[in-house]
């Protein structure tokens, strides 16, 4: 579950509780709450952990995402 979310990273909510750790990189797929339902698929790097929540940097941002995203904060 997305918790929060910028064009940077996400705040992520894990179903159950994983051995992640800073500095692993994750392939994380969501879809946005926009009209067109977006689909992101993006490389996020664990920056924090605290139970089942995550905080990650998306890394590296493809351009593609990185306007998906710039569209979705400007709507």
């Amino acid at each position: 579950e997305i918790l929060d979310l910028s064009k940077t990273g996400v705040r992520f909510k894990t179903r159950v509780k994983y051995d992640f750790k800073p500095g692993y990189l994750l392939k994380l797929n969501f879809t946005l709450d926009d009209s067109n339902k977006t689909s992101i698929s993006q490389l996020v790097e664990v920056k924090w952990v605290s139970g089942q929540l995550v905080g990650g940097e998306f890394k590296p941002q493809d351009p593609s995402t990185q306007k998906q995203l710039g569209f979705y904060f400007m709507s």
